[in-house]
């Protein structure tokens, strides 16, 4: 037998390629948002080619006679009729090569009971070829046909342009070297190619994808139709099946039934679970799995279809692999001729039929290297409903090895219905009576509690559909790259709503065997959810790493009610930095916004938990009291805004910032600072930051705030990277905490974990402030890295002890217009380090009339002090190792203690000596 394309080329010659499964997680600097991102990608280690000719093919076994089961039936039970099956348990396993049969059908108001324990697999039974006259009907016998094998090709690329370099992708080995070279760049510190349009994600897929693309070729042969059953058609196997109003099919209490049916290739491809399975409930029939019963296997278990059928779980269902009496998933599957995990399809619900679960359903995922499945617990299409109660609950993943998605509620296409009252419980292992022990499983790929999915996957987009979330969604702690609820492109008329009383648990913490970081676990994703209206007002905790509790992904839009709750309680990764998110929204275009309006409580609790994140185009806004809670923990965010099309809008009057070394806002590369109403920040935190700007093309004006530094060294305005900012008298801010700094300015910009980021840009602070405070050890302006302070308010009076007006640092710039400056009681002026030749610390007054303790204090490296028409009182002090020029024009200096500077310049000015006081020049 040999299969050719329309060309003559053999199947056997044809290419071959595996690329195994996209989890391989990469931690990626994210450098917009200065942070650490993980991506799915490729393993080139997976990628593994070949040809076609070492794959077994079925041939066809011709001439079974008598022995082929077609339309065969143990029992067929109408008109009110009742009926048990009881299939004695030393023939417990049965092999039937069957077509078009129904083991026990009832019908027209007829009962069937399955009371016995049975695994039954129908085979692999041969379907019928088409004509080549009329495709869709059989081959008349003797008819000489063709049979056609559908095989997928890898077309390469050749030539691929990525990132300025030219690689040659001909063959698996050098797209193995080309996937290391995407990976090598996601590593690096500047922004993947596509990653602004896309996303990280994508634009590694992206790239992926220019150098591979898959063909399907049809590779075909002939054969001549014989005069036997084998050319049947395959048709629906079913062990049990209801058919018309009233017939009921059940497995009985103690009974089970482990089913392989593997589905016809014509109904197969029609998506509607028209290929069979363990029950099948139609036409207004009912299909019952009662408490203290199983149904098990591969492929489908339950399939219930059209208006009025009925299907009810009450015991135990299983899906992808054969449960038997408690199949312990934490090992190799039930089956006895694989250790595979296979096909597995728990309950279909389509065209107007409704299922409800009241106990258990276990979903395992497909360990084979399969990336087109998908295993779920239940599937929800067309005008259908599914229901898991309070007492019902899904287990999903509950195997490990797993390689393809998995899920354990689905809907998709129009009017269907998706109730969630009950628990879905993602990464752990089958359980068989509710409560039992379990052990955690390590799914890595993705894997969703309940997911609103296009039809098809072929993004035809799900419509008018409704999923209510009343109960618990866990991720376990071992799983990885799960979603308790998705919702992707959607469109208007769908409605997704989390309850109050719903709950969301995200406690994944995995740890990778090469130490890669843990992809990314997701509570509540709208990834181009379009114009569908979701709203979450339940509970949702973080206890995990790498976790967002809500993420809007493209053109989407979540609104928080005001009996939302997020908590974060998991900490930053300390491999590999990830953070934990309370809501994170990314736009890509104007086309492409995401949106949303919180007005539920967020809490802070984890270490570098980070509450509202709003990156390129995305716009939120945070209503009153909603604004993140800083509880506990250290190194926080409450508002990170990215780019120059992203904004939080605020309407709250008062916030606080009261963890240690946190910050209210980050305002980066553009971003916009708008806080509708807000009056007053209060710093209690030490170390802690009201409002941080980075980034080139930022400005942040704080002209209206009022700010409380209560917190030991807490800081109200913080400039870096290229920014500006703007505080003026209208502002106010009240000094209480030891070491407290008004405003900082610095060239250099630093990432989300205070690392370097980028070269020093020019940054600018204006500050027309007028402050007095008596609170001991206020640094109150800091410049350093060639940040610059234009100070032109009329007073700065700090009379606390110790107390600092202005510290340069690394080549800072102080520029003092017009002022009066008073820093009295052991106090400095300008403290001074760290400058050199190239870049002095620089301190320039104008007018100014300047009483210090210490005019200058250079405590190390080069400074420039410059008095220009202004009067000054104090003295100079420096270091041995320090250098200080001082500069005096048309001025008046007052010596009131000893003093020492490199060089001393008077230009038309007045050097006075208090008694006993000297000053000395020191080379």
């Amino acid at each position: 037998m040999s299969y050719q394309d329309e060309n003559g080329n053999e199947l056997r010659d044809a290419q071959r390629l595996t690329v195994g499964q996209k989890n391989n997680s990469v931690g990626a600097p994210n450098v917009p948002t200065r942070s650490v991102n993980t991506v799915a990608t490729y393993n080139s280690d997976n990628i593994i080619g070949g040809t076609w000719g070492t794959e077994n093919v079925e041939v066809p076994n011709l001439s079974v006679g008598d022995n082929q089961y077609i339309n065969a039936r143990f029992v067929n039970a109408s008109n009110e009729a009742k009926a048990e099956v009881n299939i004695e348990q030393d023939r417990n396993t049965l092999l039937m090569y069957a077509k078009r049969t129904t083991l026990a059908q009832a019908e027209s108001g007829a009962d069937i009971d399955w009371t016995s324990q049975n695994r039954i697999n129908f085979g692999n039974a041969n379907t019928y070829r088409a004509s080549s006259a009329d495709p869709s009907q059989p081959a008349a016998i003797g008819e000489t046909t063709t049979v056609a094998l559908t095989r997928q090709v890898p077309k390469y690329a050749g030539q691929v342009e990525f990132d300025g370099q030219t690689y040659n992708v001909t063959d698996a080995a050098s797209l193995k070297v080309y996937n290391d070279a995407l990976i090598a760049r996601l590593q690096e510190p500047r922004l993947f190619p596509g990653e602004e349009q896309n996303g990280l994600q994508k634009a590694y897929d992206d790239a992926f994808d220019k150098a591979l693309k898959f063909e399907y070729n049809i590779y075909t042969f002939q054969e001549t139709i014989p005069n036997d059953d084998v050319a049947q058609k395959r048709g629906e196997r079913w062990v049990m099946a209801a058919s018309g109003e009233g017939s009921t099919v059940t497995v009985k209490n103690g009974a089970y039934l482990d089913v392989r049916s593997v589905p016809d290739t014509l109904n197969a491809a029609s998506n509607k679970a028209k290929s069979g399975g363990a029950m099948l409930a139609e036409k207004y029939g009912t299909a019952i799995v009662e408490e203290g019963a199983k149904i098990s296997g591969t492929f489908y278990q339950m399939v219930v279809r059209d208006q009025g059928s009925r299907g009810i779980n009450n015991g135990v269902i299983s899906t992808g692999y054969y449960s038997k009496d408690g199949h312990d998933t934490s090992g190799n599957s039930s089956n006895p001729t694989t250790s595979n995990y296979v096909e597995g399809m728990a309950v279909t619900v389509y065209d107007q039929g409704y299922f409800e679960n009241n106990n258990i359903i276990n979903v395992a995922g497909y360990t084979l290297n399969a990336p087109e499945k998908m295993n779920y617990g239940v599937k929800v299409g067309n005008d259908s409903k599914a229901v898991n109660f309070s007492t019902g609950v899904i287990n999903v993943a509950v195997n490990n090895g797993i390689k393809t998605n998995t899920a354990g509620m689905i809907a998709e296409g129009e009017l269907s219905i998706v109730t969630n009252d009950g628990e879905i419980y993602i990464g752990r292992t089958a359980q068989y009576e509710k409560g039992a022990a379990t052990q955690e499983t390590t799914p890595n790929l993705q894997t969703y509690g309940i997911w609103v999915k296009p039809i098809d996957s072929k993004d035809k987009p799900t419509i008018n559909t409704t999923v209510t979330h009343n109960g618990t969604i866990t991720v376990g702690t071992k799983a990885q790259n799960a979603t308790a609820i998705a919702v992707t492109r959607t469109a208007a008329g769908s409605k997704i709503t989390l309850h109050k009383d719903s709950q969301i648990n995200l406690n994944g913490e995995a740890q990778n065997a090469n130490g890669s970081p843990p992809l990314q676990n997701i509570g509540l994703l709208a990834q181009d959810s379009g114009d569908a209206d979701i709203l979450t007002a339940g509970k949702i905790t973080v206890d995990g790493i790498n976790t967002v509790a809500v993420k809007l992904d493209g053109k989407a839009k979540v609104d928080a009610t005001e009996t939302s709750n997020i908590t974060i309680n998991g900490g930053q990764d300390p491999k590999s930095g990830t953070r934990n998110y309370a809501v994170y929204a990314e736009g890509y275009s104007a086309d492409r916004q995401a949106s949303g309006t919180i007005d539920g409580e967020i809490n802070l609790n984890g270490v570098g938990a980070i509450g509202v994140h709003a990156r390129n185009y995305a716009t939120l806004t945070v209503n009153q009291g909603s604004s993140p809670k800083f509880n506990q923990g250290t190194d926080q965010i409450g508002f990170y805004i990215f780019g120059e099309n992203a904004s939080i809008t605020t309407n709250e009057a008062k916030m606080s910032v009261d963890t240690e070394r946190s910050n209210l806002y980050r305002i980066a590369d553009g971003a916009k600072f708008v806080a509708n109403g807000l009056t007053k920040i209060t710093t209690s935190g030490k170390d802690s930051i009201a409002v941080l700007g980075t980034g080139s093309n930022t400005t942040i004006n704080a002209d209206t705030l009022t700010f409380n530094l209560t917190g030991e060294g807490s800081n109200a305005l913080r400039i870096e990277g290229g920014a500006t900012g703007n505080i003026d008298n209208n502002a106010t801010v009240n000094i209480s905490g030891k070491g407290a700094v008004i405003g900082v300015v610095d060239g250099q910009g630093y990432d989300v974990n205070n690392n370097v980021d980028g070269g020093i840009k020019a940054s600018t602070l204006n500050s027309s402030l007028d402050t007095t405070t008596n609170v001991e050890g206020v640094n109150a302006y800091i410049a350093r890295n060639q940040g610059k302070l234009v100070f032109d308010a009329k007073t700065l009076a700090l009379s606390g002890n110790n107390s600092t007006a202005f510290s340069t640092d690394n080549g800072g710039v102080v520029e003092v217009n017009g002022s009066t400056v008073n820093v009295n009681t052991n106090g400095t002026l300008v403290k001074a380090t760290e400058g050199s030749t190239a870049t002095p610390n620089t301190f320039t007054a104008n007018n100014a009339t300047l009483n210090a303790t210490r005019l200058l204090d250079a405590q190390s490296g080069v400074t420039q002090f410059t008095a220009n028409n202004s009067t000054l009182a104090g003295a100079f002090v420096k270091a041995d190792n320090a250098t200080s020029t001082v500069a005096l024009n048309d001025s008046t200096w007052r010596v009131t203690a000893d003093s020492a500077m490199t060089s001393l310049a008077v230009n038309n000015s007045t050097v006075r000596f208090s008694p006993c006081h000297r000053w000395q020049i020191q080379n």
